[in-house]
């Protein structure tokens, strides 16, 4: 399994979110979805995990600040690629608070 930084055609990014997603998580219209992928693309915020060829796991994440970091996307199908997003973030993003939403409430995750 690796750890790619936008590395796949969005289209199959696309596919993977609306075939994943659960419980409401990235809930928005198919057209707004599109953007907001392309739009990640573009300020290399979106990073993938693949295994061979096949897409297991997709984050959106950014710094924030210097103390904190905000995860807009997270969706996993193996605990191998969430292990994996849980290591780059210490990597690319060192010490700093992890910002997150889930089942709409805001969340910190201080140690990763």
């Amino acid at each position: 399994m690796e750890l790619q930084s936008t590395a796949v055609d969005y289209k199959d990014v696309i596919k993977f979110i609306l075939a994943n997603r659960k419980n409401g998580a990235f809930d928005y219209p198919d057209d707004v979805l599109e953007n907001v992928i392309k739009y990640a693309i573009y300020k290399k915020h979106l990073y993938i995990t693949l295994d061979g060829n096949v897409i297991t796991g997709i984050i959106i994440a950014y710094i924030v600040d210097d103390f904190n970091i905000k995860v807009e996307l997270l969706i996993c199908t193996t605990k191998e690629a969430f292990q994996r997003f849980r290591k780059m973030g210490r990597q690319l993003f060192g010490n700093r608070k992890c910002e997150y939403c889930r089942f709409n409430k805001d969340k910190i995750l201080t140690r990763y």
